[in-house]
Parts: C-alpha cells; sequence; structure tokens
C-alpha cells in the first residue's frame, strides 16, 4: 500500500462527519466500544455521522458479539455503509501463523536439554513480521481497506461530508482516512487506540511501518490517542512535526450498562 498524497484541506463549519472503523459489530472487545461511544455522543453535539466499516470483520483476539448489530442500528446514524472483507483469508493466515507457532514450540522442546526446553514463537514470529511488512502491508485488513475506499468516495459524491474520523487499528483504517482526506480535501482527525510503531507485539516496528506512520499521521489536522503513553512516544520520536495530539480516553459510559442495572420487578 503506497504512501497517501498531501491532503489540501477545505476550511469551513463540520456538519457531517465519516467515521471510519473496521471494528464494529459484529466483531466484539475493547475495539467496539470505543468507537461506539464515539457514534454516540457526536450526534448529540449537532453533528450528522456516517459509518464506514467492513461487512465480516474478523479479529482472533476478540470476540464475536452478533446482538451488538442491534446497538449499531439504534445509534442516531445518517448511513451505515458496510464495504466486503477479505475475513476467509485472515482466518487461514490465522491458522497458519498457529500451526508456525506450534511447530516451532515442538522442535524447540526437542532440540533444548531438558532443563532449558521451553515453548517460543521466535521462529514464527519471524516468518509473520515478513509476511507482514510484504503481503500484508500494512496489515491483514488492507483488502478491506480498498474496498471501502470506493464506498467513501462515493458517498462524497452523494452526500459530501466535511470531516473525516479514523480510528486504528488496523492502520489501513488510518491510511484510508487519509487516502480519502486527500481525494476529498477534507479535514480528517487520526484515532490511534493502540501504539503503531511501539506496539509491544513487535510487528509493526519495520522501517516500513515507521515511514508509512510519520506520512500518515503527518497528514491529519488533529491526533487523538487512547492513552497518555502513546501520546508521548509520538512527541518524542516525531515532535513538532505532527498535528496537535490529545489524549483522550475510553472511559465509563453510563449508558452501556443501563439496563444492567435496572431494577427487576
Amino acid at each position: 500500500m503506497s504512501p497517501p498524497p498531501e491532503a489540501s484541506v477545505r476550511s469551513g463549519p463540520v456538519k457531517h462527519v465519516l467515521v471510519v472503523a473496521y471494528h464494529t459489530p459484529p466483531a466484539g472487545g475493547i475495539p467496539v466500544r470505543r468507537v461506539l461511544r464515539f457514534l454516540r455522543h457526536l450526534p448529540r453535539r449537532g453533528l450528522r455521522c456516517s459509518l464506514l466499516t467492513a461487512q465480516s470483520p474478523y479479529d482472533p483476539y476478540h470476540p464475536n458479539d452478533p446482538e451488538g448489530v442491534a446497538a449499531v442500528d439504534a445509534l442516531p446514524l445518517e448511513r451505515t455503509l458496510r464495504a466486503p472483507s477479505r475475513s476467509g483469508v485472515e482466518k487461514v493466515a490465522a491458522l497458519g501463523f498457529r500451526g508456525l507457532r506450534t511447530l516451532s514450540e515442538w522442535f524447540s522442546a526437542r532440540g533444548a536439554p531438558p532443563s532449558e526446553a521451553a515453548p517460543t514463537d521466535v521462529g514464527a514470529g519471524r516468518v509473520r513480521r515478513i509476511l507482514g511488512n510484504t503481503l500484508f502491508f500494512p496489515d491483514p485488513k488492507r483488502g478491506w481497506s480498498r474496498a471501502a475506499l470506493r464506498a467513501g468516495l462515493d458517498l462524497a459524491r452523494d452526500d459530501p461530508f466535511d470531516a473525516i474520523f479514523a480510528t486504528g487499528y488496523p492502520w489501513s483504517a488510518l491510511v484510508l482516512g487519509s487516502e480519502l482526506a486527500a481525494a476529498t480535501e477534507t479535514p480528517w482527525v487520526a484515532d490511534l487506540r493502540d501504539a503503531w510503531v511501539d506496539n509491544p507485539r513487535g510487528l509493526f516496528a519495520s522501517a516500513r511501518h515507521r515511514s508509512l506512520e510519520r506520512r500518515v499521521l503527518g497528514s491529519a489536522a488533529q491526533i487523538v490517542t487512547a492513552t497518555h503513553g502513546i501520546e508521548c512516544a509520538l512527541r518524542e520520536r516525531y515532535g513538532a512535526d505532527l498535528p496537535p495530539i490529545e489524549t483522550l480516553y475510553t472511559g465509563f459510559d453510563r449508558e452501556e450498562t443501563a439496563a444492567l442495572e435496572a431494577p427487576v420487578e
């Protein structure tokens, strides 16, 4: 995926916001909770919000929540656009990585003395990093982001938006936000729920990812981070080359627990 071009930004009041988020129900977990809260509260600020997401979101690290689709349908959105995702390819890749890790652990245990035998996924991790910097760069959601780009451009022609809010992981969602911003001359906000090149999984620390992170985040009008640690790391790495950064924690939302706290008759 090539780095996005620089965007020229039009000015004016923001009335219609396009929210770009891969993780929405039927996906579940923390990534979904954060974006649903934005979509719940932004319309109350007088903003029209449209959602651009995945038709079949897949994440091996978070459970599915099919019942959560009703929560999206209940939101005061202008529309929900679901672009096709290559979830089948991702599932096959995930199974392959699991198999590599199992083989690596087995060979490591057989080749080391009993006192030193310990599970390791060094070999599998090396293969995964190589594929992550080639076939799956910048992440396995790249197929979805290409389809979503077409859907976003179609929406811009039918009902132009005044701002874009893109949240990642996946990083391809941030690249998508920057590409839509450049194509429509619209300001965009990058929301980092996770650290990119500083991610503790170590899969995105390559020079190619560092270059893409600098280019993508540098094209945003504003950066929002989910933790102060992510904000500090970005400031230390890029200094004044980045737009304004603000930390907005994923906090407690009373409305999500109101039904659970209601008295039982």
